[in-house]
């Protein structure tokens, strides 16, 4: 058992500076936070937080690779709301898991350290919709819809494994849901609610696990690459994209933060990617490896159809480039087929709200003025959007000439870039979903970026760290603020009496209700004239109870449109999803 823990494992290694990651930026948050964050919920998140590295941990020791432990930890999760008990299981191997990162050697070094305050003021100077301030910001009405959509969605998928929004019953919506039932499966394992999984737990190890990620790929392609230096490269790459205006005005946006789907698809697919790199430099050989990125890469698309579509274009060079075999073709056709079905509901039901408007993106979010003339929009956008993806190439031309063309690094990016200026130069999407296409390259092209910065990253010290924090903070001051107990209060005292009535009632029924419950608001007029037009989407994920007829009222809220947040898949259905021994719930939330 002791050479079983002690056995030498740079993953282990990761796991035990990622925990510790995890730990300051909870402790962190927790004080900015404490006007709202009680102790006990400090507690809460430190035990599920640690209990769910405990449990990778183990699956890792055991099967080896990242790949299997990745696979086996997203089934495990979705399929939870079918087998509950399940976690008490999960429970008992994540106190295996901790014993495997506690007795494990692993001499830590002060240095190794410099990348952890740049990932917390990245993480903490970020546009995240949801953070440990969402206590006080339910309470004061300024949850953003998003939050509440997701979270409506995943608490439906606890509950009923059903992956709906829960307006007027249980009707499946036609999105990427994948990140949604990941959620759900820790609202689960945790016992947190819903809307907490994302404010807390998200928030917790979200953002790390993507640079923890991302550096570990760059680790991967330059074994040099010591993995405290990749992981301060990265860090400093995404805090100068949050941090320097320039790349804001070029729709380059910190998004693989803000949207929870999207940070979830980059990280399974940056694991699709290692994995399939392992395959070609392997020869080829190793089909099973080949098999596993390709189902990682459909799992991609299922938390986000943009990463799939993307992504099974590397697969389809490297076919026409390096393995023109069947095994290889039989295999990605396969994968392609499953990548297809598993997004076509999503993209027959939002196709009629994307129209073929070229340029759009660029037109509408890229310069510092509307009225800038599209040619300057287009060499703004060109030039710094996709900056790292240059200087890679420029990398590796002046390293290798014309070699560098026939690289697996140039193959990759060259097949991610393609496709993903396609798709955002050619459709309007609304709100710059553009951005789930064009910035694909651009952050897979950042471990190759950190991996040629190597000897820079070797001659950073402290000082140097401490100075671009000083300034980036200056910068970022304001999203920080927002994260701390400085946030100002806002709306009226009446308003926020009243929104707190509303939240008691809807938390007391989710917690003392019947599963089999679903809620009659007798009066929605009433919540929305105090929540707003969120408040269609913000019952279901406070209550995490269906409601009945409770699709928005249009003579309300009247911009509220078919396409969004899950609204058209009830326009298209005729199905409400009632069991039959449903228990109806009349709920008057207003004070008498």
């Amino acid at each position: 058992m002791r050479k079983f823990i002690d056995q030498n494992d740079s993953g282990i290694d990761a796991l035990k500076l990622y925990a510790l990651s995890v730990f300051v930026l909870v402790t962190v948050a927790s004080v900015m936070a404490i006007n709202v964050i009680s102790l006990t919920d400090f507690v809460r998140i430190i035990v599920s937080c640690a209990m769910l590295i405990g449990i990778y941990s183990l699956i890792l020791r055991v099967f080896v690779r990242h790949d299997v432990s990745v696979l086996i930890v997203i089934v495990s999760l979705t399929l939870l709301p079918f087998l509950p008990y399940m976690r008490y299981v999960a429970y008992l191997l994540s106190a295996f898991g901790l014993a495997i990162l506690l007795f494990h050697k692993y001499k830590l070094k002060k240095y190794k350290l410099l990348f952890l305050p740049v990932s917390l003021v990245i993480i903490l100077g970020s546009g995240m919709y949801s953070d440990f301030q969402y206590q006080r910001t339910l309470l004061m009405g300024t949850t953003h819809i998003d939050t509440f959509f997701h979270a409506a969605i995943a608490a439906m998928y606890s509950h009923y494994g059903v992956a709906s929004i829960g307006l007027d019953g249980l009707v499946p919506i036609a999105y990427h849901t994948l990140s949604h039932k990941i959620m759900a499966g820790l609202a689960i394992l945790t016992g947190f609610e819903a809307l907490a999984v994302y404010a807390y737990l998200f928030f917790a190890m979200g953002p790390l696990l993507l640079v923890f990620t991302l550096a570990g790929f760059a680790c991967q392609f330059n074994s040099r690459l010591n993995f405290d230096r990749a992981l301060l490269g990265i860090a400093l790459c995404m805090l100068t994209i949050i941090s320097v205006p320039i790349f804001s005005q070029v729709a380059m946006w910190d998004s693989y933060f803000v949207s929870e789907s999207y940070l979830v698809a980059l990280v399974i697919f940056a694991v699709s990617l290692t994995t399939f790199i392992r395959y070609v430099e392997g020869g080829g050989a190793d089909l099973t490896l080949l098999a596993s990125s390709l189902t990682l890469l459909i799992f991609a698309g299922l938390a986000k159809g943009s990463v799939g579509l993307v992504g099974i274009c590397v697969f389809g060079l490297f076919g026409l480039t390096k393995f023109r075999t069947f095994k290889y073709w039989l295999l990605l056709a396969i994968a392609s087929v499953f990548l297809y079905f598993a997004i076509i509901d999503t993209a027959t039901s939002a196709k009629q709200f994307i129209p073929v408007v070229p340029l759009h993106f660029i037109s509408s979010y890229v310069g510092i003025s509307y009225h800038w003339p599209i040619f300057a929009k287009l060499l703004l956008f060109f030039t710094i959007h996709l900056l790292p993806v240059w200087i890679c190439f420029i990398f590796g031309v002046r390293k290798l000439g014309a070699e560098y063309f026939k690289t697996n690094e140039f193959q990759i990016l060259f097949a991610l870039l393609i496709p993903a200026l396609l798709f955002a130069l050619t459709f309007e999407m609304a709100g710059g979903a553009a951005y789930y296409f064009s910035s694909i390259p651009v952050i897979i092209s950042l471990p190759y970026l950190v991996s040629n910065l190597l000897n820079l990253l070797n001659e950073i010290k402290f000082k140097h760290v401490v100075s671009v924090l000083i300034l980036a903070s200056l910068i970022v001051y304001p999203a920080i603020v927002h994260k701390s107990f400085l946030m100002a209060p806002v709306g009226s005292q009446t308003r926020n009496a009243a929104l707190l009535d509303i939240v008691k009632k809807l938390q007391y029924i989710r917690v003392n209700s019947a599963v089999n419950t679903i809620i009659k608001i007798e009066n929605s007029e009433y919540i929305v004239k105090v929540v707003g037009c969120n408040a269609y989407w913000f019952l279901p994920a406070v209550a995490e109870r269906p409601i009945m007829a409770g699709l928005p009222n249009a003579s309300l809220c009247p911009h509220l449109g078919i396409g969004l947040y899950g609204l058209s898949d009830y326009k298209q259905s005729e199905k409400k999803h009632y069991s039959k021994d449903i228990k109806v719930l009349s709920v008057n939330v207003k004070n008498k």
